[in-house]
């Protein structure tokens, strides 16, 4: 698994994706943030606007779309993809008529090798 060597660099990385003009707009600068705990798998593609936190694990030949949010601990196999605007990893909200009523502690989340996961999609916290 080929590493970002983030080390010296300060807690999180904006890696500008593109500088875009479209007729006659404003330029804009697309990035990503990317915690400098997560490790990313060689010839992973990554979309625009999306935020890889702290000790992610992201396999080989992965495809991550626009607008994707890979919470804390989150590991994803090889040749995963997962669609637009999508979270990985989010805790549950707790709430008094919500099936979870008090804190817990739960397993990260694992997504095995060759996965598709749809648009839009929430996977919480330890799903497998």
């Amino acid at each position: 698994m080929m590493v970002f060597d983030c080390k010296n660099l300060s807690k999180t990385v904006i890696l500008p994706n593109m500088l875009k003009s479209m007729q006659g707009r404003k330029k804009t600068i697309m990035t990503n943030i990317i915690h400098k705990t997560a490790k990313i798998g060689e010839g992973t593609q990554i979309g625009y606007y999306s935020m890889i936190d702290e000790q992610v694990q992201i396999g080989e030949n992965c495809v991550i779309g626009h607008h994707v949010v890979i919470h804390p601990g989150v590991r994803i196999g090889d040749n995963v993809r997962i669609d637009d605007q999508t979270v990985i990893g989010k805790q549950p909200m707790k709430a008094a008529h919500s099936a979870l009523t008090k804190e817990g502690a739960f397993p990260p989340t694992e997504i095995s090798d060759h996965c598709i996961i749809g648009t839009s999609v929430i996977l919480y916290v330890g799903c497998k």
